[in-house]
C-alpha cells in the first residue's frame, strides 16, 4: 500500500511542478484548441483536394489531438525536470527508478482520453463526421489502449529531453512521425515498404485501425488483433524507455552531470 501510495504522489507532484499548461488559458487551448484547429485544418484541405473520405482525416485527427497533448506535455516536463534541478535530486535518492519514471507520465494519461472525446464531439458537430454507426464500448477501449502507446512513446522521448538541452528536434521529428506514418492522414499500404515497416513499429497504427472500427461498428472483439498488437508496441516503448531511463541514471551517478556537460 505504502508502495502504491508514494507512486501516487509522485505522480501528483511531478504533474503539478512540472507541467507548465495547467493554468486555465494554456491548458484549454492545449487540449481542445490546438487539436480542434490541426481537425480543421486537414479536413479543408481534404474537402479542397476532392478526397471522397475525409471522415478518415477526421478519426485520425481524433487520435493525433493525444498525441499533441502527450507528447509536448510529458517531454515539457522531463525537460523542466532537468532544468530546474530535480532530475539530479532523483538520480541521487533511493527511490525506485522503475516507480519514478511510469510516476512522470500517470499524471498526464486522463489529458488523452479528454482530448479525444472533445475532438471527436467536435468533429462531429462541426465538420458532421459520421458517428451514427459508432460502437461506444470499442471506441472506449481504442482511445485507452492508443492513449496508454502514445504515452510510452512519449516517456521514451522524454528520456531525450532529459539528455539534451535542444530536445525540441525530437519532439518535432516525432510529431511529424507520428502524423504521416501510422495512418492519420496517408494510408499505411500506400506508404513505400521501408516505412510501412517503420510504421507498424510506430503507437497510433494498430490502434487506429480499431478505432476506425469502432466507427464502422465492429465489436471489441473484431478488433481485438489490433488492439493487441498496439499494446505489444506499448510494451515494447514502456521496456526500451525504462532502460534507457536507468542507463541515464547510471551515467549521472557515475559522472556526477547529465549528458551534456549539465551539472
Amino acid at each position: 500500500m505504502d508502495r502504491v501510495q508514494n507512486f501516487y504522489l509522485q505522480a501528483y507532484l511531478s504533474y503539478r511542478g512540472l507541467f507548465h499548461w495547467l493554468t486555465p488559458f494554456p491548458y484549454f487551448s492545449n487540449l481542445v484548441l490546438a487539436p480542434f484547429l490541426m481537425l480543421l485544418n486537414f479536413v479543408l484541405i481534404g474537402r479542397f483536394a476532392s478526397v471522397g473520405d475525409v471522415d478518415r482525416f477526421g478519426i485520425g485527427m481524433v487520435v493525433y489531438a493525444i498525441v499533441w497533448i502527450y507528447v509536448a506535455g510529458i517531454t515539457q516536463s522531463f525537460s523542466n525536470d532537468r532544468s530546474g534541478g530535480t532530475l539530479h535530486l532523483l538520480f541521487a535518492s533511493p527511490a525506485n527508478r522503475a516507480s519514478a519514471y511510469f510516476a512522470r507520465g500517470a499524471g498526464h494519461f486522463y489529458n488523452g482520453p479528454v482530448a479525444a472525446i472533445s475532438t471527436t464531439l467536435l468533429a462531429v458537430l462541426v465538420i458532421d463526421l459520421n458517428a451514427g454507426d459508432l460502437n461506444y464500448l470499442t471506441y472506449a477501449v481504442a482511445i485507452a489502449v492508443v492513449s496508454t502507446g502514445i504515452l510510452m512513446f512519449s516517456l521514451l522521448l522524454g528520456n531525450l529531453a532529459a539528455l539534451y538541452r535542444d530536445w525540441q528536434i525530437f519532439f518535432s521529428v516525432a510529431l511529424g512521425a507520428l502524423l504521416g506514418l501510422t495512418g492519420v492522414i496517408i494510408p499505411v499500404d500506400r506508404l513505400p515498404g521501408v516505412l510501412e515497416g517503420v510504421a507498424q513499429a510506430l503507437p497510433i497504427t494498430h490502434g487506429l485501425r480499431a478505432l476506425r472500427g469502432a466507427f464502422a461498428g465492429d465489436s471489441v472483439a473484431a478488433v481485438s488483433s489490433d488492439l493487441l498488437l498496439e499494446l505489444a508496441v506499448a510494451a515494447g516503448y514502456a521496456v526500451v524507455g525504462l532502460l534507457v531511463f536507468m542507463l541515464i541514471d547510471r551515467a549521472a551517478r557515475r559522472r556526477g552531470i547529465l549528458a551534456g556537460g549539465e551539472e
